[in-house]
């Protein structure tokens, strides 16, 4: 079954600017079937800039894991927050442009969403 490889993590010290906060994950994998070997592993990330186009504000993100960066999903990022109607996947081009560089760090554990 089909689904997403992601960081489960918590990213409450970066204040949402927007209405619809989504800052609960870093997307590893998308549309990828799931590799159990690595459900459930403890993970350390580095918080490296904030993105915001004045629509979508996200956190650019380093990891520790060789594993999890071998099928990473394009910049690993967290969705901090979006206006109402700008779907999170839009982070995937907010964190590409100029950011505010950040110190800061977390702890994430990986985990499989299937498709429903």
């Amino acid at each position: 079954m089909k689904g997403i490889l992601w960081i489960k993590v918590s990213a409450d010290d970066v204040k949402p600017k927007y209405s619809t906060v989504h800052n609960h994950h870093i997307t590893v994998g998308f549309g990828i079937e799931s590799i159990p070997e690595l459900i459930g592993r403890t993970v350390s990330v580095s918080l490296l800039s904030e993105h915001d186009d004045g629509t979508c504000q996200c956190v650019k993100v380093d990891y520790d894991d060789e594993d999890l960066k071998k099928i990473q999903n394009r910049q690993p990022h967290i969705t901090i927050s979006c206006v109402e109607g700008v779907k999170p996947v839009h982070s995937n081009e907010v964190v590409k442009t100029e950011g505010v560089e950040m110190v800061g760090s977390l702890t994430g554990v990986v985990e499989f969403v299937p498709f429903k």
